[in-house]
């Protein structure tokens, strides 16, 4: 199924393409396609952050995040920062992160992380 051509064809508000991305996640569930749920978990995420629905954006991270894609931070990141008065706290969330990141390249370059391919894990937020 060539869902990129399916989503050009419905209008580009992202409650018109919801529930086609809402059958589409279904669909790779079932299929056992984790990764691909995480990663439409984000994508979702991030349409609607640039759509201006925070509380379907939240809730579309927290899905992503448990799915464990990895860039469900940055999804977080940019919706607190979105909000003056939590700049501070997205600037710290990229922080956590990237020292996560450093604290896994470090094990895996030593050999004591597992293998290199193995996937980061989000941090926890709350």
């Amino acid at each position: 199924v060539e869902w990129p051509l399916r989503l050009v064809s419905t209008a580009p508000h992202l409650m018109s393409r919801e529930p086609l991305l809402a059958v589409r996640r279904n669909l790779q569930e079932i299929l056992g396609q984790k990764e691909e749920v995480a990663s439409s978990w984000a994508h979702f995420a991030r349409a609607a952050r640039q759509a201006g629905h925070d509380s379907t954006a939240q809730s579309a991270i927290m899905q992503a995040e448990r799915y464990g894609a990895a860039v469900a931070h940055l999804q977080r990141a940019k919706l607190k920062w979105g909000n003056p008065a939590e700049r501070h706290d997205a600037l710290r969330l990229l922080k956590e992160y990237l020292d996560t990141a450093k604290a896994h390249a470090g094990r895996a370059d030593s050999g004591a992380g597992g293998s290199e391919g193995a996937r980061l894990e989000n941090p926890r937020v709350f």
